[in-house]
């Protein structure tokens, strides 16, 4: 049996687990997270998308922390077998795997996961993928130049140490000192930092073209529902508060998968949600799937996929 995500991410670390399997990631949930999803969309896709909203709409679904597009693909697998005539509008979000998401679901997907949620980069317009990573690769660019300003500013200012510590010890000796040659020598430094001031210029200049972007500004999104499969626990606890209050003002509803209730019982009323009882859905009664509160399903290792719907109270 593979290892468990616990033990990958203590050998490993997060960031060092997700950056060496970027290309090849798959979640070994996702038959459980499949069947946990197609049992909360059975009970309350009309609480998610009611009926008399126009067919014409598509779902909005934000698949965070979106791995290779398991839970999106479950959903697209419901929606065309149950609900004929409804597409689906998903956007992936994930720092690591965006790009694995785009190949196998064929949707769009940002290099976000929650710290841009927490900064609040969903109540602003929705950039292009390929603007998000001018944006980074400007960045990066910027950090670069600056490390390279700094260690060339250390270099120059090592070498003026060395001259003064060499003047100082020919005024002990009583040697003559040659100015001019000091003025030179400063006069060459400025001359040689010119032509990298002008390289930084051009390749900050390159970068930042591709950002440029005649269309007129969209509004921030809203989406029908979020959802989060086996990522709440990469949510420090100290900024789930914000992170969630967040998410619930671009986000009508919110879909949590997570191997047991601890994970799921994070999400408190105060974190801008409430949970959806069992009267607003339609659980069929005697449900196998439903314990009245959770949803309930089993992965293809026997281990138990955990699943519940919340409401945002910051959206209507």
């Amino acid at each position: 049996m593979p290892p468990s995500f616990s033990h990958l991410y203590k050998t490993q670390t997060v960031h060092g687990f997700y950056t060496d399997n970027a290309a090849s990631y798959k979640n070994p949930h996702e038959p459980g997270i499949r069947k946990c999803l197609h049992s909360i969309l059975e009970a309350a896709f009309d609480t998610i998308k009611p009926a008399d909203e126009d067919d014409k709409e598509p779902l909005g679904v934000l698949d965070v922390a979106a791995g290779g597009g398991e839970a999106t693909m479950a959903v697209g697998q419901w929606v065309a077998e149950h609900k004929k005539g409804i597409r689906i509008r998903p956007l992936g979000m994930d720092p690591y795997t965006y790009e694995l998401f785009q190949q196998k679901t064929r949707a769009r997907a940002l290099p976000w996961g929650f710290r841009e949620i927490l900064e609040g980069k969903l109540l602003e317009p929705i950039p292009s993928p390929a603007a998000v990573m001018a944006a980074m690769e400007l960045a990066r660019e910027e950090a670069r130049q600056a490390a390279i300003r700094a260690a060339k500013q250390a270099e120059k200012e090592a070498r003026r140490a060395a001259r003064q510590a060499a003047i100082d010890a020919a005024i002990e000796r009583g040697e003559a000192i040659d100015e001019e040659a000091e003025l030179s020598e400063d006069s060459d430094d400025e001359e040689l930092e010119k032509p990298q001031q002008e390289k930084t210029q051009e390749n900050t200049n390159a970068i930042s073209q591709p950002q440029v972007d005649d269309e007129p500004p969209k509004p921030a999104p809203i989406f029908h529902v979020a959802i989060i499969s086996f990522a709440l626990h990469l949510v420090a606890q100290e900024e789930l508060y914000q992170t969630l209050n967040m998410l619930s003002q671009s986000c009508r509803y919110m879909i949590i998968l997570a191997p047991n209730r601890g994970h799921l019982e994070r999400v408190e009323e105060r974190t801008g949600w409430n949970l959806v009882p069992d009267y607003e859905m339609n659980v069929a009664k005697g449900s196998k799937t439903f314990d009245g509160k959770w949803f309930w399903s089993r992965d293809s290792r026997g281990e138990r996929v955990g699943g519940g719907l919340w409401k945002s109270w910051n959206l209507e």
